[in-house]
């Protein structure tokens, strides 16, 4: 393997990018044989692969890359397919949007900071919402020319959604002390307003004389059509184990449960989702099942389990009875089980952030309803 380095160069610098550096064939890119790089470009290199932070280095008009091995996890399946390849090669969905700032900064050399800014990542494979904080600041050659860009990165991805969950606690605190009567439909605005968190929710009361959970509010579910099928079988499976270990459960499959595939901003379906049993802290008797969908762009870690575990402790008063406050308002509640039922809908958020409730129609075969039934007998 041929070392590139001379008698008054800095040898390539060692980790994986090193490796690929020393072996690339540099001579079928734009950047040509390494021997024929400016010695500036040689420095720059040298030191970007010595740093432990993620950064590239765009050179030429062509913007080809060289970057490294913190930059290498944020390339993903990209990478190293395309190093040295040209920024438009590489990046063409975002290329509309970031050259022209890339072109300004070689015209002028005015460095360019963007903060907390979105982008799709397939580093673990899967469509992946992350945040970075960059800045471009230009490189010169051997003459005192800008010749190419670098760009120094900082992922800020766990900074950005601990801001956004910690919005969620503090729109919730309020609403746990409130009236028990409308807290229920307080929270579940409160989880409406962070989507890419909770694509969907679902809160259940006990009532105890039916002995069943009733459905009291739900945010998410547009997409679910009136006559989807619903498989209650594995979700009262999974409310029941979630219930009698007072233990969060997750539930998979989502869409095949539900009989919807669109839940939440993200065009991926939200595939999982966690059971979580509510108690009273004074009696430890049962208050209720909120199941919480997961966002299909993140991580199930174990910073957003805990994210929604922790909703256990502070989960607003539900008050009386689902079950009572129905029979109060002089409507029959039936049991979830084989049997006509009733349509209808419920009050929408605004937006359309916050779905329909719905009541049974007829059922589609065994363990399996429509997906309007607002009970699950546990």
């Amino acid at each position: 393997m041929k070392q590139l380095t001379s008698q008054t160069e800095r040898p390539v610098p060692g980790g994986e990018l090193g490796e690929l550096l020393r072996s690339h064939d540099w001579s079928r890119t734009p950047l040509g044989p390494y021997e024929a790089w400016p010695r500036s470009l040689k420095a720059f290199v040298a030191m970007i692969l010595e740093m432990p932070a993620p950064a590239i280095i765009f050179w030429g008009h062509e913007l080809i890359q060289v970057y490294n091995d913190g930059y290498a996890v944020i390339m993903g399946p990209r990478h190293p397919r395309y190093l040295g390849a040209t920024y438009r090669e590489c990046w063409p969905d975002t290329y509309p949007v970031i050259s022209p700032w890339m072109r300004k900064l070689l015209a002028t050399g005015e460095v360019t900071q963007v903060a907390k800014t979105f982008f799709m990542l397939t580093r673990y494979g899967f469509n992946e919402e992350a945040y970075f904080t960059f800045d471009f600041s230009p490189l010169r050659d051997d003459a005192g020319t800008i010749a190419g860009i670098l760009q120094v990165v900082f992922e800020v991805t766990d900074v950005v959604l601990s801001e956004r969950r910690l919005a969620t606690i503090r729109a919730l605190a309020p609403r746990v002390n409130g009236p028990s009567e409308s807290a229920t439909t307080d929270a579940i605005r409160a989880l409406a307003d962070n989507p890419k968190d909770i694509p969907f929710a679902l809160i259940y009361h006990w009532d105890e004389g039916e002995q069943r959970l009733e459905l009291a509010e739900s945010t998410g579910l547009a997409g679910l059509a009136q006559h989807a099928v619903v498989d209650l079988g594995r979700i009262t499976e999974a409310t029941t184990q979630a219930v009698a270990a007072n233990v969060p459960v997750l539930l998979e499959s989502v869409p095949s449960l539900l009989g919807a595939r669109q839940f939440g901003p993200w065009p991926e379906p939200t595939e999982k989702a966690l059971v979580l049993p509510l108690r009273r802290t004074s009696t430890d008797s049962l208050r209720g099942v909120v199941v919480l969908g997961i966002s299909p762009r993140l991580r199930f870690d174990d910073t957003y389990r805990q994210f929604f575990e922790d909703r256990r402790a502070s989960w607003p008063p539900t008050g009386r009875g689902a079950g009572e406050a129905r029979r109060a308002r002089g409507l029959h509640t039936r049991r979830a089980s084989p049997g006509p039922g009733r349509s209808g809908g419920g009050p929408e958020g605004p937006g359309g952030g916050r779905a329909p409730v719905q009541r049974g129609t007829p059922a589609d075969g065994p363990g399996r309803r429509s997906a309007g039934r607002r009970g699950i007998a546990v």
